[in-house]
């Protein structure tokens, strides 16, 4: 069953999603500045490594900013109330009614199966008294 994802866990999945982009930066930084150090002879002028630098984030930027678009302009959606799941398309309200929500505000919720409480069996009971 499709369920909207609460704020929280939105809110999480986009730190999670910065979080990963900043580490790639600092790996990146922290890489340029250990291989271009003096003692390993092998020196990267400063406006060299700067330039490298500046074209990293600029990259890292770019790839965050396509993949949120992308996730904002996904094209599949969900009916909130029927849970029918639709490609591209200009229809806004689903035919039961409700509102098509982009895929990434929802997730997915695995119900339990449903157990039958079996009936009491008949047990024995004491005859009446005559």
């Amino acid at each position: 069953m499709w369920i909207k994802k609460s704020l929280p866990e939105m809110e999480t999945e986009t730190r999670g999603r910065r979080l990963g982009a900043g580490l790639a930066v600092i790996t990146t930084i922290c890489l340029l500045y250990v291989f271009g150090l003096p003692h390993a002879r092998f020196n990267i002028p400063m406006i060299a490594r700067a330039a490298v630098i500046l074209a990293v984030v600029v990259g890292l930027l770019a790839w965050h900013r396509r993949a949120h678009w992308r996730q904002l302009h996904a094209t599949v959606r969900v009916c909130d109330q029927c849970n029918v799941v639709k490609a591209a398309g200009d229809q806004a309200a689903c035919v039961c009614g409700g509102a098509f929500i982009p895929l990434g505000e929802m997730k997915w919720l695995e119900m339990p199966p449903i157990q039958e409480t079996a009936a009491p069996k008949n047990r024995l009971r004491p005859a009446p008294a005559v």
